[in-house]
């Protein structure tokens, strides 16, 4: 299953990525990204800056992003409740701007956090 959530960052990260106008942006992504594995909590803390300077220059976009991959990257760290909550923030993010592929996205990462917690009727709700 995490096979899942990286196949879906890998390549909803490159394609995305590239569309990004501020260069800043995309070097803390990339560089977050680099980091999930091996020192998870500066990921977090980079795609919180990236937050941060999408919602000040209204980059919903890359807001989504980094919202979606938090989501990740709490996932990884089996801490579902957070990784939940950063979801239904890009998902939300997502519908508004809209982003079908990011939409759809989320939909299987939320579906892979219930198949961990054993909610197979949930699980199969969200992957419909």
């Amino acid at each position: 299953m995490k096979c899942l959530l990286y196949l879906g960052l890998f390549y909803f990260g490159t394609l995305l990525l590239a569309q990004s106008s501020d260069p800043l942006i995309q070097e803390w992504m990339d560089k977050a990204y680099t980091l999930e594995q091996t020192n998870p909590d500066s990921a977090l803390l980079l795609y919180k800056m990236v937050a941060e300077k999408t919602k000040a220059t209204d980059d919903q976009l890359n807001l989504g992003k980094s919202l979606h991959y938090q989501g990740i990257v709490f996932s990884d760290q089996v801490q579902y409740d957070s990784s939940t909550y950063y979801y239904e923030a890009a998902r939300v993010v997502y519908e508004q701007i809209p982003y079908l592929k990011g939409f759809a996205a989320i939909y299987t990462n939320l579906a892979n956090i219930e198949q961990f917690k054993s909610n197979y009727q949930k699980a199969i709700e969200y992957y419909q």
